[in-house]
């Protein structure tokens, strides 16, 4: 982001409140068994949303790699990752490699 743009919106508020009503409800429910069943079903979901966005950040790792012209040094330095040039690379090829294929992200559901 540079000095003349506007930050990003943000785009958790949404999920932090689905995720902040769906843990009252667990709390709330009257027996400990289903409120156990209910919190594993989240915690289901919870996993597969946080592979989906994890496609979702490789995509724009790629995209600022590609946008930018950086090397994977450059990039991880533009990003703030205190990643290898080896890591740097591996989330570069998985992003190429789903562009490549066409691939949607992995479904939550």
């Amino acid at each position: 982001m540079t000095d003349d743009q506007p930050p990003p919106p943000d785009v958790t508020a949404s999920v932090r409140h689905a995720y902040d009503d769906a843990v009252r409800a667990v709390a709330a429910w009257p027996d400990a068994l289903q409120a156990y069943e209910a919190a594993a079903q989240l915690l289901d979901l919870l996993e597969k949303l946080e592979e989906q966005a994890r496609w979702v950040r490789d995509a724009q790792v790629l995209r600022v790699k590609e946008d930018r012209a950086l090397s994977l040094a450059d990039l991880a330095k533009t990003l703030r990752w205190g990643v290898s040039r080896i890591r740097m690379h591996q989330v570069v090829d998985r992003a190429r490699a789903a562009r490549d294929a066409k691939a949607d992200p992995p479904p939550a559901a």
